[in-house]
């Protein structure tokens, strides 16, 4: 099902996604907020779908948008969490800060940006669909 020159980056986008999912279901409960239900979604779709996406040509394009989306709110709502939650305890926003505080998600934010270059190298993989990157 999977060609063979993409096993791996595919195994390692699941399981990026799989640990970024895990641990959002872990720090959002749902019992909190109705709205952290968006990340469960969100991240149930990048775990599940994505890979099986990524594997086949007529795909592989939507494929890789939708992994850039995912990059691009998730990197925006943690950035936005983060200042919000340094406003809350009054921690000024510096560059130790962003780095050590636990407070930061600047972490999980490398993680998921993580995902992008594995999107483009799945994505140069198919000759019908070459990256304009």
């Amino acid at each position: 099902m999977f060609k063979k020159e993409i096993r791996l980056q595919i195994l390692a986008l699941f399981l990026l996604s799989l640990g970024g999912w895990n641990l959002h279901y872990k720090i959002h409960t749902l019992s909190v907020s109705g709205l952290n239900i968006i990340p469960l979604i969100v991240g149930g779709i990048t775990t599940l779908a994505l890979p099986f996406m990524f594997a086949h040509e007529k795909t592989v394009r939507p494929a890789f948008f939708i992994n850039i989306a995912a990059i691009v709110i998730g990197t925006i709502m943690m950035g936005l969490w983060t200042v919000k939650k340094f406003a809350d305890i009054n921690t000024p926003l510096n560059l130790y800060t962003l780095v050590f505080a636990p407070q930061s998600t600047l972490c999980d934010i490398v993680i998921l940006w993580a995902k992008f270059p594995l999107g483009l190298s799945i994505l140069r993989h198919f000759p019908a669909a070459p990256p304009r990157v």
